[in-house]
């Protein structure tokens, strides 16, 4: 389904993944522990919403992330995997997280006043912390230029943190949520950090979409 509309979407496009039917556990549908809070009807139908983005492909199901955590920049939909996958391709991180943070606590993070009223992008890589400081600004500026060049996007900061600081489950996934609650309560100490000064995140943005027409 896509957000705020109550009809399946077509093949290929992503939506929220929603489910009904006889496979549906009892427990889900009641007001107890381990309910789905969120229901839905669609044509009389009652469907739970599984907070899941996916989209259809040839009678098969595929799972692109969590509407949670989806990160909207200037319209468009971000998976934060996505920005993860090209900074660790990009430079040798052990790890790493992207979330969107609201311009109040940008500015909280940044020590400046956020510029725009948007999704501020942060991105967080684990890198070795015996590196000399040398290393990690170029870590910095190679990470800004993968997202750029794959992406279009102009990351908003970039903090480098030491290994063992982004929070996975027993399964190896990122707990962004839980990376971004830290990020809130000053919970992490970055070995360096980056941050966009008003306005060059969206020179930068502009300049990355240009390249890719």
């Amino acid at each position: 389904m896509a957000a705020g509309q109550v009809q399946p979407l077509a093949d290929g496009q992503v939506g929220e993944i929603c489910l009904a039917g006889p496979h549906v556990a009892r427990q889900y549908w009641g007001d107890g522990e381990g309910a789905m809070i969120a229901h839905l009807q669609v044509d009389g139908v009652p469907y739970i919403r599984t907070g899941d983005l996916g989209f259809r492909w040839q009678r098969e199901l595929y799972v692109v992330g969590r509407v949670k955590e989806l990160i909207i920049v200037g319209g468009r939909n971000l998976h934060p995997h996505d920005l993860e996958d090209t900074a660790l391709r990009t430079e040798a991180g052990v790890a790493a997280c992207a979330v969107g943070v609201e311009p109040d606590l940008y500015g909280q993070l940044s020590h400046m006043p956020a510029a725009e009223q948007r999704e501020h992008v942060v991105l967080l890589l684990e890198v070795d912390q015996r590196a000399q400081p040398e290393a990690w600004s170029r870590a910095i500026a190679a990470v800004r230029a993968g997202v750029a060049d794959e992406h279009a996007l102009a990351l908003d900061a970039v903090w480098l943190l030491k290994r063992g600081s982004i929070e996975t489950t027993s399964s190896g996934k990122v707990r962004r949520a839980a990376m971004r609650a830290r990020l809130a309560a000053g919970d992490l100490r970055p070995l360096c950090c980056w941050h966009a000064q008003p306005g060059e995140a969206r020179v930068e943005a502009a300049l990355a979409q240009l390249a890719q027409a």
